[in-house]
């Protein structure tokens, strides 16, 4: 028998936006039947609602006639294939940055987010690695120059050449380390020194493992 995981629904310029959307999904409940998920846009504000549950259990007239205000809307109904069946894991998620907020619904999974964060995260210590590497040949290369002088043209050559290594060497780990110390700081799965904890969702995130930068899943310590 198929399966179907999830259902979207969305719609622009009506004045009964979320109504619109929420018959939309009820007529999809059969996707998705664990959480259910709105949010509105009226131009200036977005107001979301979001709940365990039927589409009919999560929403009431209070919601559709009077919080989610706005011609723009978009929903979503869950039916999990990866994640516990958490409230937090409803969508449409919404993501506030500054004065910026963005409403995200997807259906279907990132099958290699852990991949490529593990592939990020040895980058950026590869690029701390070469950042310190290079701080100190520049450390020596000018500490052989205040020490020997311009005198010798040999030494000369030599400890500026191994500056300028250095400074190579520095430039090149900061591409390789500020993209990657972003992508850390913008995800809870990384912690500090360039760590990924691995989720294990039959378990709370205060028991998940660790594993360092670089290494597989089953390395997890």
């Amino acid at each position: 028998m198929k399966k179907e995981y999830c259902g979207l629904f969305a719609i622009y310029g009506h004045p009964e936006a979320a109504r619109m959307t929420y018959f939309g999904l009820y007529a999809l409940q059969h996707r998705g039947q664990e959480s259910a998920g709105i949010v509105t846009w009226d131009g200036t504000r977005i107001r979301e609602q979001r709940g365990m549950g039927l589409v009919a259990d999560v929403f009431s007239e209070r919601h559709l006639g009077k919080e989610l205000k706005g011609q723009v809307a978009i929903g979503h109904i869950r039916y999990s294939t990866t994640g516990a069946s958490l409230l937090r894991n409803c969508q449409p998620f919404l993501v506030r940055f500054g004065d910026y907020h963005l409403a995200i619904a997807h259906n279907g999974n990132l099958v290699n987010t852990m991949a490529r964060l593990r592939t990020q995260m040895a980058r950026g210590r590869t690029g701390l690695s070469l950042v310190r590497t290079g701080c100190n040949a520049v450390a020596v290369g000018f500490g052989l120059l205040a020490w020997f002088g311009t005198a010798a043209t040999g030494w000369t050559v030599f400890n500026l050449f191994l500056s300028a290594v250095g400074m190579f060497l520095i430039g090149d780990g900061l591409l390789w380390y500020v993209p990657a110390d972003r992508a850390r700081r913008a995800t809870t799965l990384c912690t500090a020194d360039f760590e990924l904890a691995i989720p294990d969702y039959t378990a709370t995130e205060a028991t998940w493992g660790r594993a360092r930068a670089g290494l597989d899943a089953d390395h997890a310590a």
